[in-house]
């Protein structure tokens, strides 16, 4: 072959290299790099024996509540020359701070003291019992309601005044010795209902032996 008809030749293959290369670029475009895709972090959990089990959230501690409240209630003596004397029936009234005292089935030793008065144109009588207690529930404590019965040993600072006819005591005080059975109620941790008697010894010829009846209730702030 002559070499003008190689050079002919030589030069109509690359035109068509040339003419196909773009157009085959065209109909194939090259995709796209792929971009990474972060993946959102699963929640942490733990698995124990094929179960998930959650983290333990941390529970927020009880807020502090201030409980107070009035303690009343009537005191009835029992002995006719007192109820002449001092009247038919004493008033007590106290003030509480805290809850009411839990009673549970072994027993419970607490400290006892209460404030009984009253006071009128012609008398005056006031008594102290100080002392201590034992109480036992009479049934489990498995509701808010909660019996008890107990007993106490007191000893009892008394002031007594009267002017009435057949009755003069000059204003002074005065120590005794008294004991106490009761029967009471703890209504949850705010409230209770008790009855007591108490014998006590004699203060200046009069005996302040009685019945006493009171209630008290907690408000929480």
């Amino acid at each position: 072959m002559k070499p003008t008809a190689i050079a002919s030749v030589s030069a109509v293959c690359i035109a068509l290299i040339m003419g196909v290369t773009p157009a085959f670029a065209q109909e194939n475009p090259s995709a796209p790099p792929a971009q990474n895709t972060p993946k959102e972090a699963a929640p942490p959990t733990t698995e124990e024996n094929g179960s998930v089990v959650e983290p333990d959230v941390p529970e927020e501690p009880p807020r502090f509540r201030l409980l107070i409240g009035p303690d009343i209630g009537y005191y009835l003596p029992s002995e006719d020359k007192t109820r002449r004397a001092f009247g038919d029936k004493f008033f007590s009234i106290g003030f509480g701070i805290g809850a009411v005292e839990s009673v549970s089935e072994k027993g419970r030793v607490a400290a006892d003291f209460s404030i009984i008065s009253n006071t009128n144109a012609e008398s005056r009588v006031l008594l102290i019992p100080i002392g201590v207690s034992y109480a036992r529930a009479l049934s489990s404590p498995q509701n808010s309601l909660v019996p008890y019965a107990g007993a106490s040993l007191n000893f009892i600072v008394a002031n007594l005044r009267t002017s009435r006819q057949d009755f003069e005591v000059k204003s002074g005080y005065r120590s005794g010795v008294g004991a106490s059975a009761f029967v009471g109620l703890n209504i949850s941790r705010n409230g209770f209902l008790r009855a007591r008697y108490f014998v006590t010894s004699e203060f200046s010829g009069f005996n302040l032996s009685g019945l006493s009846v009171s209630a008290g209730y907690r408000f929480g702030l």
